[in-house]
């Protein structure tokens, strides 16, 4: 599949190429023989040229509409919304949230202010199928989820899971991501926060066998987070 479209791809790059020296020739052509028609009087060279430079601003039509194309997707982002439909976010307003998003705490009061005035960021996903909920439950940042949470963000959200080949929903991502690094009062927050708007525990054993379920990989993510975690030999023997 991917050569076909390759090969497809290509044939596009052809075809436009070709269409882009067609419209420049006709177009030049055109203005020489007006030019000349005109200088020399010869009303069928200006007739010919009126000729050519309809077929070449014909031909400019679509290279226009791509290059317009190209420019606007550099300038804007297209989002999905929940309902499925589609809006349109400025680049420039999504780099500043991402600015925002990495100075944690600090920058957590003017990230709300970017989402009240552009409340469609608050939807944006990367290309990881990360947006602002995700990048707080990944680092353990209340406030950023809390944030995320006010402004419109859902756990759990279709647009993200349906995509995902291991966690399934925002509780299993949260446990992937506390594996491994230190546990705050934040957590705590973030685990209450979750509960309270009732998350999902289910968990898909068929993919990912290392635990029976959901409330497993929680004990586990919590013991892992220990300085030191005692052992089947290093108990101590009953006597």
């Amino acid at each position: 599949m991917a050569f076909i479209g390759m090969v497809f791809g290509m044939v596009f790059i052809a075809i436009f190429l070709i269409i882009v020296v067609m419209m420049i020739a006709f177009l030049v052509t055109a203005f020489i023989l007006k030019s000349v028609g005109k200088r020399q009087q010869r009303p069928r060279l200006r007739v010919v040229g009126n000729v050519l430079l309809v077929i070449g601003i014909v031909l400019a039509i679509p290279v226009v509409i791509l290059f317009g194309n190209i420019i606007y997707n550099s300038m804007y982002e297209e989002i999905t919304m929940p309902d499925g439909n589609s809006v349109y976010v400025s680049e420039k307003d999504i780099d500043k949230m991402k600015e925002l998003m990495s100075m944690g705490d600090e920058g957590v009061n003017e990230l709300a202010k970017l989402l009240d005035e552009e409340p469609d960021l608050i939807y944006y996903l990367d290309v990881n199928k990360k947006g602002i909920l995700e990048y707080g439950l990944e680092n353990g940042k209340y406030e950023l989820v809390e944030v995320a949470i006010k402004h419109g963000a859902r756990f759990d959200d279709p647009n993200r899971y349906e995509h995902m080949a291991y966690e399934h929903n925002s509780m299993d991502f949260y446990l992937s991501n506390i594996i491994g690094r230190e546990l705050t009062s934040e957590d705590i927050e973030i685990l209450t926060l979750m509960f309270n708007s009732s998350v999902s525990m289910d968990y898909d054993n068929a993919h990912q066998g290392v635990y029976s379920n959901l409330f497993g990989k929680a004990v586990w993510s919590i013991l892992y987070n220990d300085e030191y975690v005692i052992t089947l030999d290093e108990l101590p023997e009953w006597r």
